[in-house]
């Protein structure tokens, strides 16, 4: 998928998420609390394209404490993924 398709589907996922904030009466405050993370942290987490599992998992199930449990579809996909930099390939060289 291109990046831009990729910019598109965040963008309206986030906008769909504000709908849905103010339809429930609810603010990434709430969220980023329930999620145990400081809200410009989860703010990060919601404009890519994973999220890591367990703030996934609070805000789906509705736990600790948030008013209603958020849509799957308004977040971004579940996965830890390491901190950093992704290493870079190793070129071996061919010895003759």
């Amino acid at each position: 998928m291109p990046l831009s398709e990729d910019i598109r589907l965040i963008k309206r996922r986030r906008q769909d998420l504000r709908i849905w904030l103010i339809e429930n009466d609810m603010t990434l405050k709430e969220l980023a609390d329930a999620a145990g993370i400081k809200p410009p942290s989860l703010d990060s987490h919601l404009n890519k394209q994973t999220m890591p599992v367990d703030h996934h998992r609070v805000l789906v199930s509705g736990a600790n404490g948030l008013k209603k449990a958020v849509p799957a579809c308004l977040l971004p996909s579940p996965k830890n993924l390491r901190p950093g930099r992704k290493p870079r390939p190793s070129f071996t060289s061919a010895t003759v």
